[in-house]
């Protein structure tokens, strides 16, 4: 599939793995909403909401022909998502990477008490103990390196792993590049067909000019002042 034609993007992977950056600027590239998955996922007082009640959320937010979503939830909205995407990104960078990204990000959103979704606010328990943001990407990533395969291939659509930053890097540039490249001949082509189509009225102008002034006086159509 050209990247020209590519509009509608999963970007899934573990927390920390830099979904939501690359998703904003792929979403700029494309023309299309981005959307987080985890805005439908954590409601009021970090709660989950019915599984039905997100696939709708998810449906109605991606019905348009362009958009990015970035999340996982795949047990959730997979099925109701990913066949509909032009590509599926997986952000699979290792531990040693988004752990300590992890923390660094609890930190900051607890000490200045940054509202997220729905009025959420991590608390001082996110950086410690089993249900750690940290202990948290551990078990999400082994169960992505599982699970995502077999969903991958299930879904039917192009997809690819970028395991580094270097990878996310090289990536957005080349999908930029064809982006850019396509769009500049698109817009040269509609400007040629703007300049052949004046061109042919100007030619019609100019036939139907010289056609007038060889006729004998008299003989044109009557204006209306002689009707």
């Amino acid at each position: 599939m050209d990247g020209w034609s590519v509009r509608r993007i999963v970007v899934p992977g573990t927390s920390g793995a830099g979904k939501s950056t690359l998703s904003r600027a792929v979403a700029r590239v494309v023309g299309g909403p981005h959307v987080e998955l985890d805005a439908f996922q954590h409601g009021p007082g970090w709660t989950t909401p019915p599984a039905e009640e997100i696939r709708a959320r998810v449906a109605a937010a991606t019905e348009g022909p362009a958009w990015v979503v970035d999340g996982n939830l795949a047990a959730v909205t997979a099925d109701v998502l990913w066949h509909r995407a032009d590509l599926i990104v997986w952000l699979d960078p290792p531990l040693w990477v988004v752990v300590p990204r992890l923390l660094r990000r609890s930190a900051v959103r607890i000490a200045r008490r940054t509202p997220l979704w729905n009025g959420n606010r991590e608390r001082l328990d996110f950086l410690v103990g089993r249900d750690s943001v940290a202990a948290w990407a551990v078990r999400a990533r082994r169960r992505h390196h599982a699970e995502y395969p077999d969903r991958l291939a299930r879904a039917g659509v192009p997809w690819v792993r970028l395991r580094s930053a270097a990878d996310v890097t090289r990536w957005f540039a080349g999908f930029s590049a064809v982006r850019s490249s396509a769009a500049r001949a698109d817009a040269a082509a509609s400007a040629a067909a703007s300049g052949a189509a004046a061109s042919g009225a100007a030619r019609t102008g100019a036939a139907e000019f010289s056609a007038a002034s060889r006729r004998p006086p008299g003989t044109g159509r009557p204006g209306p002042a002689s009707r």
